[in-house]
C-alpha cells in the first residue's frame, strides 16, 4: 500500500496536533469512508466530512493532541454512522404511510395528492414551504423561518401528522385523486 493521502492504512505513528492537522487528516479520509460504509452509514462520503469537522474542532478548539488518530477517528466514525442511521430511521417513521421509501422519488400522482391535501388543510404559505423543505437541517430551517430548532421540529411533526391524516382520508374518499387514476 502507498503512503499518500489515498492510502487505506495511514501512517499510525504521527500524532495530530495544531501544527499538522490539515495535512495529516487527508491521509485518513479513505479509512473514515471505509469505516462508515462498514457501519451501514447511509451517506459515508458526506459523513466523513462531518467526522473530520469533529476531529478538527477537537484539535483546534480544544487544543488536543491526538496520539492515536486512527483510533479517535474510528470512534468518531462509529458514533457518526450510528447517529445518521438513527436520524434516517426517525425520518422514515415520520413519513406518511402513502410514501414508499423504495421509490427514489414520489410519483407525480402522490405529489398531486400531497398538494391537494395541503390546499384542503388550508395551510399557510409558510407551513407549505416548511413541509416541502423538511429534509433540510433543522438549524437552517430555524434560521430561515426566524424561530428555534425546537419550534421547527414541533411544527413539522404537527404538520406531518395533519398531512398524513388528510392523505389517508383522501385515499378513502371515492373521488380522491389516487382513486381516479387507478380506475
Amino acid at each position: 500500500m502507498g503512503t499518500g493521502p489515498s492510502s487505506m492504512k495511514p501512517h499510525m505513528s504521527v500524532a495530530i496536533d495544531r501544527s499538522n492537522v490539515a495535512e495529516e487528516l487527508l491521509g485518513y479520509q479513505a479509512l473514515a469512508v471505509q469505516i462508515l460504509r462498514r457501519q451501514g452509514c447511509p451517506d459515508p462520503e458526506n459523513a466523513a466530512g462531518d467526522v473530520f469537522f469533529i476531529v478538527l474542532a477537537e484539535v483546534m478548539e480544544k487544543d488536543q493532541t491526538l496520539r492515536d488518530p486512527a483510533a479517535f477517528i474510528a470512534t468518531v466514525c462509529f458514533n457518526c454512522a450510528r447517529e445518521r442511521k438513527r436520524k434516517r430511521s426517525n425520518r422514515e417513521q415520520q413519513l406518511p404511510d402513502t410514501i414508499h421509501l423504495n421509490t427514489p422519488t414520489p410519483s407525480y400522482n402522490l405529489l398531486l395528492d400531497i398538494e391537494a391535501a395541503m390546499r384542503k388543510l388550508r395551510l399557510s404559505t409558510e407551513d407549505r414551504e416548511l413541509l416541502w423543505q423538511a429534509e433540510a437541517p433543522r438549524e437552517e430551517l430555524a434560521a430561515h423561518f426566524g424561530t428555534t430548532v425546537g419550534a421547527v421540529t414541533t411544527r413539522l411533526k404537527r404538520l406531518r401528522k395533519k398531512l398524513a391524516a388528510a392523505l389517508t382520508q383522501q385515499d378513502r374518499q371515492p373521488g380522491g385523486i389516487n382513486k381516479k387514476n387507478e380506475a
